[in-house]
């Protein structure tokens, strides 16, 4: 199991007490609770061998595994040599009914820069022959550091012993000097649970805003209070009647609010087809620094601007600092000025020369972890090492260039609505040449500068620059076309040879290029084309174009549809649509509470002649249709048309836009549902 990151990294300066510059103190915190302990209901290593035995989980028996239970606690506390921390608790445990939950047992446990992981306890409980349970613990010593940058780190394991009915009770604790940004809370996973909870103490000089996000109500809100205590010191210096020092004690009461949440009989979350990542829609609880009141001082509050955020990122040595050291690129910049000067050609070649040299590790960054020249000598870096690299390098060609950040899909959408660095985890590169703007990508190889990775196209990211900065649109280019023409030689037999041309534009173009990649070679793609196309004999396969991106990719194929009986039929059925056909409709639940995201605009063309089998006539063809939903969003159009010895099929899907809203699910769905059962009708045949 993968744990999303806990922590959002904290940029303004710590919060501590203020108190007069003379004093020097030891500050030491009571609470009227010493230790917050767990419920009687769950507690480390206090596992009942009946849940050891336990089959299956009665609110969903075909899940693969349930979470028992998952219990958080976050509590500010004061530390005497670090001021103010975050100390963060959490215990999970979980019952794996079977080896498809198996991953469950890895975890990734993040680390940002400051924190430390206090404790980490684990146990696995499996079930023996004869009935026995055997206990398991995980040593510590067997987890391991996965340096991601300068900034964080994971601590990565996997619990041992773990087999089908095993149960796992793991617990760790974080401390914590990020204060801005409490740790997120994800009541809600891929799995049921029996319940969560979480619980949040915070001392009354701390104004949180509390942001709920998803569908579920909560089950139970307990607001209590309790009382705390700091006691300091200070010693004075010995004055002229003095021959000692002093030393003076002194008290501070405060509050704490306690805050429970738990939500029980959590079902597990559900995805569905065309959706943006589950992060958006999992109900979860986050907490946002708002105000700082010390015990003796004044209000300090904490909404940030993007001022603040443009000037924090420029004056930062892992992002807007790097720009004022090109000299590494030096040979690429007079390379580029010598062989190009319109600001298009050097912008495109400047995409080109850092894609083609620097490798992307796959990390998503918003910062450089080692600087630009060390990524740019080593030809490898994360996100940021890339595309930082390509805007210095388009800054020094004379061109408008500046960084936007954003959200990744994984990562989840960005509300404007919310000044928060720490949900920003991505950076790609703004030109803007003629008045005509451009967001260019230089990780992915072999892709074109126009193209972003679909990764990034999530909403708005947000330009940074040396002023204000403004929103940007991460929207996909719209023209993504596939041309199918399929041309059906009908046999008496009712078998059938087929010449099948698609014809793919852009995002569609880089999908198939992805997806014929994964394969070893042609032979092993022709089998897997046979295997998701049962009853076809591919006899010969071809793709042009898969290097350049002036023409569209041209994938020729060449296939056979045999007819069990090799004597004429009197009545010929057949369903032109013998590839790439909408079975079933995806859309298939009666309401959705999220959007559908498609992430492209997209169309598919379909041009279909059968030619008619001599002796033979067209007995029953369909009529053909038109739909569209308002705003001409989304429709299908179908036409038949029977030319001499030829049946001349036309069909065409257009999705106009990306995202649907819930309340044009319905719509959708309909329209779906018309074009599941438009391309299942058949053409009949009959003998003369």
């Amino acid at each position: 199991m993968i744990c999303k990151p806990l922590f959002k990294i904290f940029f303004f300066s710590l919060l501590n007490l203020r108190f007069p510059k003379h004093v020097a103190f030891i500050l030491l915190l009571f609470t009227g609770i010493t230790a917050f302990a767990q419920s009687p209901d769950m507690r480390l290593r206090r596992v009942d061998d009946s849940l050891v035995k336990m089959t299956h989980y009665e609110n969903d028996s075909t899940a693969n595994a349930v979470i028992l239970g998952d219990k958080g606690r976050i509590h500010i506390k004061y530390c005497r040599n670090d001021g103010w921390q975050v100390e963060y608790n959490r215990h999970l445990r979980i019952k794996i009914f079977n080896r498809d939950a198996f991953d469950l047992a890895d975890f990734r446990i993040p680390i940002y820069r400051g924190e430390r992981l206090v404790t980490l306890r684990a146990y696995v409980f499996s079930p023996e022959e004869g009935g026995g349970v055997d206990r398991t613990r995980f040593r510590r010593r067997n987890a391991y550091e996965e340096e991601i940058s300068n900034n964080l780190s994971y601590t990565v394991f996997a619990l041992p012993n773990v087999r089908e009915g095993s149960v796992i009770d793991l617990e760790y604790t974080i401390n914590s000097p990020f204060l801005s940004f409490l740790p997120d809370w994800q009541f809600q996973s891929l799995y049921p649970k029996v319940f969560s909870e979480l619980t949040v103490i915070t001392p009354e000089y701390f104004d949180y805003n509390t942001l709920m996000q998803g569908f579920l109500q909560v089950t139970e809100h307990e607001q209590t209070t309790r009382r705390g205590q700091l006691v300091f010191q200070w010693v004075d210096r010995a004055g002229l009647h003095d021959t000692e020092p002093r030393t003076h004690t002194s008290r501070i009461d405060f509050r704490e609010d306690i805050n429970k949440y738990r939500i029980d009989n959590i079902p597990a979350f559900t995805l569905e087809p065309h959706m943006n990542s589950p992060v958006n829609y999992l109900s979860k609880i986050e907490h946002e620094l708002v105000a700082y009141w010390p015990p003796q001082g004044a209000r300090t509050d904490f909404g940030s601007t993007w001022a603040q955020i443009n000037e924090q990122l420029m004056d930062s040595d892992s992002f807007g600092r790097q720009f004022n050291r090109a000299g590494f690129l030096s040979d690429e910049i007079e390379l580029i000025k010598s062989k190009y000067s319109e600001p298009m050609e050097r912008m495109i070649a400047a995409h080109n020369i850092v894609q083609s040299k620097m490798f992307w590790n796959g990390l998503n960054s918003l910062y450089s972890r080692d600087g630009l020249r060390r990524a740019w000598r080593n030809e490898e870096g994360n996100a940021a090492d890339i595309n930082l690299t390509l805007i210095l390098l388009l800054k020094e060609l004379g061109i408008n260039a500046s960084p936007v950040i954003l959200s990744t899909r994984n990562n989840g959408i960005i509300n404007p609505v919310q000044v928060m660095l720490s949900k920003y985890n991505y950076v790609i590169a703004h030109a803007s040449i003629d008045g005509k703007e451009f967001l260019l990508d230089a990780t992915e190889k072999d892709t074109p500068f126009y193209l972003l990775p679909e990764r990034c196209i999530n909403g708005q990211g947000r330009l940074i620059d040396g002023r204000v900065g403004r929103w940007v649109n991460l929207l996909a280019i719209q023209d993504n076309i596939v041309n199918k023409t399929i041309n059906i030689q009908l046999e008496p037999c009712g078998s059938m040879h087929v010449n099948l041309t698609k014809l793919k534009d852009n995002y569609l173009k880089l999908e198939k290029i992805k997806e014929y990649k994964r394969f070893a070679d042609e032979d092993e793609y022709m089998e897997n084309f046979e295997s998701e196309n049962q009853g076809v004999e591919l006899v010969s396969f071809s793709m042009e174009n898969n290097d350049t991106w002036a023409d569209p990719l041209i994938c020729e194929y060449e296939f056979v549809i045999p007819e069990i009986s090799t004597s004429p039929q009197e009545v010929i059925y057949i369903n032109p649509f013998v590839t790439d056909r909408i079975e079933s409709n995806p859309f298939r639940i009666e309401e959705r509470l999220f959007p559908v995201d498609f992430v492209y605009p997209h169309k598919r063309h379909f041009e279909i002649i059968v030619e008619i089998p001599e002796g033979y006539e067209v007995e029953e063809l369909p009529r053909g249709t038109s739909t569209n939903l308002s705003g001409r969003s989304a429709g299908f159009v179908s036409r038949y048309i029977v030319n001499e010895n030829n049946i001349e099929i036309t069909f065409e899907i257009n999705i106009n836009k990306a995202v649907f809203l819930p309340d044009e699910y319905n719509d959708l769905r309909q329209l779906y549902s018309q074009i599941v059962e438009e391309q299942a009708r058949q053409i009949v045949l009959k003998r003369l």
